[in-house]
């Protein structure tokens, strides 16, 4: 049964490179989205009904007020800087892609990403009611609302420092900012924080008893890790050269993920909570502390240094590849693959 246009709820163009005109949109409306639409200029009034409008790469396009129905906003051109419209209170999502300067921010709004940012310095007054911000490509960030509860940050090449962090944050986000080196201190309440290529980062800051959630990756001028939180059942490290050692492991560690760390020379005591080790390219490592009985999984990847293992827990899987040092592994396992 075909819908009849007075009755259309969601409308997607897509594609249409000779469209140069839409006519009236049905009052029925709630979500127009239109991709690449390169001659289309103009858009008919926006029906009072609309929560939803996706524009990309709409280059030519100037957008019509806003209802005040609006809910969720993304708009992104990725050849030329979008001006973005005033915004109605309504909204809570906004996404904006390659813009050089956004209206004042609702003060109901909970979720905003930004990606592309070429405005003057900093980004605009943050309402204090988001809960989720993402910023990509973004030259300061000046400060951060006290409502926050995750943060992500990506692809800032001139990022050299983070603003304080607010209390209510739980999940930190950093990703290809090559000129930070530190961060401020983390808040209380954070449970996840995950640092990827971040090349010029020394050192991180004491990490919080809240943690239960840590992912180290290409972080090449890292040297050591701060205490690890009692809590914390999972850590990965992965392409960080310079940090030859672990610091104690806590007693909750479920799961301990090192790979492509050619400084590391050993491991700590590990706890009887451990279920996982994984470690991959490690070539100083030249031992391993005593395996406790928890452990059900070891895989050893192109470990040259060890030579040998020590005694292993008979639930033991264990998967050894490229570790010629080690001659025979003790027999007493469930499950046993080498290379």
């Amino acid at each position: 049964m075909c819908t009849s246009p007075n009755s259309l709820t969601k409308l997607d163009l897509g594609n249409c490179p000779g469209l140069l005109n839409l006519g009236p949109l049905p009052a029925s409306l709630t979500g127009l989205k239109l991709f690449h639409c390169p001659a289309l200029k103009t858009l008919p009034p926006l029906p009072t009904s609309l929560s939803e409008l996706d524009i990309e790469r709409c280059s030519h396009l100037t957008i019509p007020p806003l209802p005040r129905s609006l809910r969720h906003l993304r708009i992104s051109d990725w050849r030329d800087f979008v001006t973005v419209p005033p915004l109605p209170n309504s909204l809570t999502d906004l996404a904006v892609d390659n813009v050089k300067s956004l209206p004042a921010l609702p003060t109901g709004l909970t979720n905003l990403r930004i990606s592309h940012w070429s405005g003057p310095g900093s980004l605009p007054q943050l309402p204090e009611t988001l809960l989720s911000l993402e910023v990509t490509n973004c030259r300061a960030i000046t400060s951060l609302p006290k409502s926050l509860t995750s943060f992500s940050v990506e692809g800032c090449p001139d990022l050299s420092s983070l603003p304080q962090l607010p209390n209510s944050l739980t999940s930190l986000w950093i990703e290809d900012c090559p000129d930070l080196t530190t961060l401020p201190l983390l808040p209380n309440g954070l449970q996840k924080l995950e640092i990827h290529r971040c090349s010029s980062l020394r050192k991180l800051p004491l990490q919080p008893t809240s943690l239960i959630r840590l992912y180290l990756d290409d972080c090449p001028s890292l040297s050591s890790l701060p205490s690890l939180p009692a809590l914390l059942p999972l850590i990965s490290i992965r392409h960080c050269p310079k940090i030859t050692h672990l610091p104690t492991l806590p007693t909750s560690l479920d799961t301990v993920y090192v790979t492509d760390c050619p400084g590391l020379v050993s491991l700590p005591l590990l706890p009887e909570s451990l279920k996982q080790l994984w470690l991959c390219r490690c070539p100083s490592l030249n031992k391993l502390p005593p395996l406790p009985s928890s452990l059900v999984y070891l895989r050893a990847l192109s470990c040259p240094g060890l030579t040998t293992l020590p005694p292993l827990p008979r639930s033991l899987t264990v998967d050894l590849r490229d570790c010629p040092g080690i001659k025979r592994p003790s027999p007493n396992t469930s499950g046993l693959t080498t290379r």
